[in-house]
C-alpha cells in the first residue's frame, strides 16, 4: 500500500521534511507520484524511515543509518550482523561516556579550585587556571 507523505511521516514518526530530505540525499528510492504531482510513500519505504529514524535517535549518524537500513531493507544483512553493528555502537559509546566523564571532573575540580583560591578576585589573575591548561 502506498501512502501520502504527511501519512508516511506519521507513521515513521518523523517529519515531512525529513522524508523530503532522506529522498533527496539518496537514503530512500525516489518516490513515485501519484497522478495529482503527490508522492506516493510504499509500506517498504515507511519501514526503511522509521529504521533510519530509530538509528539516528540511537546515536547512529545519518550517513551510517542510512547504510545499515539499506542493508537491512535489502536483506543483506542478518539479525547477527545488525547485533554485532549495535554492540560495536555500544562500545564505541561507552568509550566516549568515559571521556566525558573525566572531562566533567577536570572542568568539576577546576571550578573549585578557582573558588578555593581565588574567590572574588578576577579570572585572569588565577592561577590554577594557567597551572592546568
Amino acid at each position: 500500500m502506498a501512502h501520502t507523505i504527511g501519512e508516511a511521516a506519521r507513521l515513521a514518526r518523523c517529519s515531512v521534511p525529513t522524508i523530503r530530505y532522506y529522498e533527496e540525499m539518496g537514503l530512500i528510492p525516489k518516490l513515485d507520484r501519484r497522478p495529482n504531482g503527490r508522492r506516493a510513500v510504499p509500506d517498504e519505504v515507511v519501514r526503511h524511515i522509521a529504521l533510519i529514524r530509530t538509528l539516528r535517535d540511537s546515536g547512529f549518524d545519518l550517513r551510517h543509518a542510512g547504510a545499515i537500513a539499506e542493508k537491512v531493507s535489502t536483506r543483506n544483512y542478518t539479525c547477527e550482523d545488525l547485533s554485532s553493528t549495535l554492540q560495536a555502537e555500544a562500545d564505541q559509546l561507552r568509550v566516549r561516556i568515559h571521556a566525558l566523564r573525566k572531562l566533567e571532573s577536570r572542568l568539576r575540580s577546576l571550578a573549585d579550585n578557582c573558588m578555593s583560591d581565588c574567590g572574588e578576585r578576577q579570572a585572569g589573575d588565577c592561577q590554577n587556571l594557567a597551572a592546568t591548561t
